[in-house]
Parts: C-alpha cells; structure tokens; sequence
C-alpha cells in the first residue's frame, strides 16, 4: 500500500472501488468499538453528525491518538488499529464511507494514521454525505456508479480543500494568483494581473511564484497548456491544430516547439491511449 496526499491525487489517475455506505443514526454513549489488524480492508472516511468520539491506540487508552468532534470528518486508513468510544454526553450520529483506492492496481492510502480531514462549520460536506447515503441505501438501476460519483467529487473538495491551505500556509502571498492560473492556464491573464489578485508587486510575485515551482508563472502555464494539449492527442479526437487551438496556442510553429521541448517528442507522434 502507498501513501500519498490529497494534493497528489489532484493529478492521478486512481480510482475507486469497494464502495460501502454505513449509517448510525442513535448511537448511544459510551458504546466503545475495536478495530483490530485486518478487520477492515477498506478506508473509510468518517463524519461525526451528532456527539463526539474519542480514538485511542489501544483499549487500554494510554494513548489519545485523536478526539473528534460533531461536524469533524475522519479519514481511517485501510487496515489501522485502534479503539474507539463516544464521548459521554447526547447520543451520536455517524455516516461512515468504506471504499478503497487504486493507483495502477496498487491500494492507495491519504495517511497511515489517523486523521481529521475538515471540520465542516459551513455545512458543506454534511448535505453531501446525505445524498450519499440516499443513493446507497435506495440502489436501482447503476446506483453503485452514482455512488462513485459521488466519492470522487468528496475527493476532489477534499483535495482541493488540502491544496488551498497547503499553499495559503507556505505561500499565503500569492495563493490566490497561484490557484487562478491552476483553474484559468488556458486564458491569458498576465502576471501583472496574477500580482494585482494578490496584492503584491509583479517583481515579488514572480520571484515567490519561481520558489514554489522552480520556474516563472508563464512557463508554468505553457506547461499545463501542452500537458493538456498531450491528453487531447492521446485521446485520438483532436487534430494537432486542434489541440493547440483548444489550448489557446493556436501558432502551430510555436506550439510544436513548446511541445517537443515539454513533452520531449513532436505532437505528431502522440499516440493514442499511451
């Protein structure tokens, strides 16, 4: 099993399989539960709706490894050990989603401890888990499908979440030019503009910009620009021009250069399904 952060997954190509949905709706304090090595196969992400827990290493509770509140959602790694119980006071109420990831057929895990993703005060992430569980317990026809679909866009605010505060906590001054050129590499905004979201000269932005990726904003741009151009080729539905008209490089000159120096080969030579 691998190890990797929700910021990674933003450009992996995993998926999800061994979905289950799980709800309490009355868990009555102190109600303790033990998980043991190899009782549970699966990840599982873990929203406290109602009361608090606390998880310890071990029934012994030597060890707080963490506590747990309503609205907290808790990522418990496949196959990790711990003890568990509800905090004394009103009764609990949980949504707990199973499911495993892969990557290349290799199982993928977010930590090996345990961990709080999110702390839901805006009541963002509880709606979600609703629906979730709606379209599990109802079934029909594909409801296994709708309940990926569902997974995978948990994961992507998960993810996204991640990203903003990792880069608001190591590059607070530009994080928000940083994430619209993420969103926004196909239009040409200009890295005096990037700096003015920012508040900050284009001299200090370009210069914190180059700390974070090692090269300045447009070249980083041009590279998200060609990557992307490389998937449209390798999808086999798109002519070079119009890759790089879809990419807004449409200077087919420029953009073959860019491209054989990105992507070390000529966009001719993009094949399918690579």
């Amino acid at each position: 099993m691998r190890t990797v952060t929700f910021s990674e997954l933003c450009n992996m190509d995993f998926y999800v399989k061994d979905i289950e949905i799980h709800c309490d709706p009355n868990v009555i304090p102190p109600v303790p539960f033990i998980c043991k090595k190899g009782d549970k196969p699966f990840s599982r992400f873990f929203m406290i709706e109602q009361g608090s827990m606390l998880f310890y290493k071990d029934p012994s509770k030597s060890k707080l490894l963490l506590k747990a509140k309503e609205g907290d959602i808790v990522y418990l790694p496949c196959d990790v050990c711990y003890y568990s119980e509800w905090d004394t006071g009103k009764n609990g109420r949980y949504t707990s989603v199973l499911f495993n990831m892969t990557d290349n057929n290799e199982i993928i895990s977010i930590s090996q401890d345990l961990m709080c993703i999110v702390e839901d005060k805006d009541n963002i992430y509880r709606p979600m888990f609703t629906e979730l569980y709606k379209t599990w317990i109802k079934g029909g026809i594909g409801y296994k499908i709708s309940c990926k679909a569902h997974l995978y866009e948990l994961i992507h605010n998960f993810a996204l979440s991640s990203m903003k505060q990792e880069l608001k906590h190591s590059y607070s001054n530009i994080y928000k030019g940083i994430l619209y050129l993420e969103n926004n590499y196909i239009t040409d905004v200009s890295v005096n503009e990037l700096a003015q979201m920012c508040h900050v000269s284009e001299g200090t932005f370009r210069r914190l910009f180059k700390e974070y990726k090692s090269m300045s904003p447009v070249k980083y741009r041009n590279m998200l620009r060609i990557r992307k151009a490389a998937e449209l080729l390798k999808s086999g539905g798109y002519t070079v021009t119009e890759a790089a008209e879809l990419v807004n490089m449409a200077d087919i000159c420029y953009f073959s250069k860019m491209f054989k120096k990105t992507m070390n080969s000529n966009p001719s030579e993009c094949k399918v399904g690579e």
